[in-house]
């Protein structure tokens, strides 16, 4: 009879190719051996598939193979969309997103499996990577994460996180990928705090992340959800709440503005406009 993991980690595979080899090994490294994989990956014109089916062939997939579940998506690249692909086949009772240009430390979900265990009614659990700590650590109350979460001080992304795969009302969780453009983690992380659930922040620092062009300058694609959410949300904040939040948002809007200046980069006249009058 099929035994339901604890976890699955869904796996974001597609334009991957240099690395989901890496991503692939560290999953069958764990310690923690109750948990799936969900790869899912779309169309793309690269050998991202190649490399999967060149992992596919090693002794190590063959040891594990029961683990993976792995799924060709008919659908054209995207993103953003593709977040939700491997959720709709994840059957853990907590389920993470793993990009294929990242990698998890051999000890990385026996962390998570130790801490949910131990908090009760944890519905999100976050770490840091190999780079950067989270700010805020330990256990965190449902009502006090919402507020920090608000805050943009520190916001988990979903390669560091684990989260309830099922909620109230037996309501899966996934990415509203319709109404936000970048950041829809933000948004569900919140969902899940409304709904009752506490936190969990680990100083592990157990996750190794690919961070590509970060330094290059970010146009007002990245802060548009940000923005929108902090209007959704202006009656959470009191005065000086709202005051910090603005001027925290401007500030980084204006370095990722200049450093696309410096880097002759084509000028974002939206996050321009976006750094005057926003909020």
């Amino acid at each position: 009879m099929y035994k339901t993991p604890f976890l699955s980690v869904c796996l974001i595979a597609t334009t991957r190719e240099s690395t989901i080899f890496n991503s692939l090994r560290s999953l069958c490294e764990q310690n923690f051996r109750d948990f799936e994989v969900v790869v899912t990956i779309r169309k793309y014109d690269d050998n991202t598939l190649e490399e999967i089916n060149r992992f596919k062939s090693t002794a190590l997939f063959r040891e594990n193979i029961d683990k993976f579940k792995i799924y060709k998506i008919n659908k054209k690249y995207d993103d953003i969309d593709e977040w939700n692909d491997p959720l709709k086949f994840a059957v853990g009772e907590y389920v993470g997103i793993l990009e294929g240009d990242d990698e998890f430390g051999s000890s990385h979900l026996q962390d998570v499996y130790n801490k949910i265990m131990d908090y009760p009614n944890i519905g999100l659990y976050a770490t840091g990577n190999s780079r950067l700590s989270c700010d805020k650590l330990g256990f965190i109350k449902s009502n006090e994460y919402y507020k920090y979460i608000l805050s943009f001080i520190d916001t988990p992304p979903p390669s560091q996180v684990f989260f309830k795969r099922v909620g109230v009302g037996k309501m899966s969780y996934h990415y509203n990928v319709k109404d936000f453009v970048y950041a829809p983690e933000i948004d569900l992380y919140l969902r899940i705090m409304k709904d009752g659930y506490n936190a969990y922040h680990s100083d592990n620092n157990d996750v190794v992340r690919s961070f590509g062009s970060y330094t290059s300058g970010l146009g007002f694609k990245y802060f548009q959800d940000t923005v929108k959410l902090i209007e959704l949300n202006r009656d959470k904040y009191n005065f000086k709440e709202l005051l910090n939040v603005n001027i925290l948002i401007k500030k980084r809007m204006l370095k990722s503005f200049l450093k696309g200046i410096i880097r002759k980069r084509k000028i974002d006249w939206k996050l321009l406009r976006g750094m005057l009058n926003v909020l």
